[in-house]
């Protein structure tokens, strides 16, 4: 597993990272995320929803919704975000409106010797995160391409 720690500070545009969800496997790779402000305190998301919109392109219709209502987004330790989907969620199907194909890197895991770059070629999607915190302010915290790929590469 991947976490992102994403610095977030006030009145600041939202962050871009790529993910990859493999066809017919469970969860996007990187599938956590720390939202912090710029000293790096994490915010606490007690109460908060939280919602990813799926898209073929930037206002496209969505083809994929994740979110704390539907189960597929959870928070832990009141500041984690995590993401989770099954591996019947990403299908054939799903991705046969897609036209956009493409290599994404959706992160760098460190090593002790050398780090591995985690990338993904296949059909590609937008999508974006936005957080409802419980006194009604909405931020866009990130956003990017998701990759439908059938193998991972490192």
């Amino acid at each position: 597993h991947l976490r992102a720690f994403l610095f977030f500070g006030v009145n600041m545009p939202a962050t871009r990272q790529d993910l990859i969800f493999e066809i017919g496997a469970d969860s996007p790779f990187p599938n956590q995320f720390i939202w912090q402000t710029d000293d790096e305190t994490s915010v606490d998301l007690t109460g908060a929803t939280i919602k990813m919109e799926v898209r073929p392109s930037v206002g496209g219709t969505v083809i994929l919704t994740l979110s704390t209502v539907n189960g597929k987004i959870t928070i832990t330790d009141s500041t984690t975000i995590n993401l989770s989907i099954d591996a019947v969620d990403v299908t054939d199907e799903l991705i046969s409106s897609l036209t956009r194909f493409g290599t994404v890197t959706a992160g760098v895991i460190e090593g002790t010797l050398e780090d591995t770059i985690i990338s993904a070629q296949g059909y590609l999607a937008s999508y974006d995160l936005k957080i409802t915190q419980t006194d009604g302010t909405v931020s866009r915290l990130i956003f990017g391409d998701v990759c439908f790929s059938r193998e991972i590469t490192q």
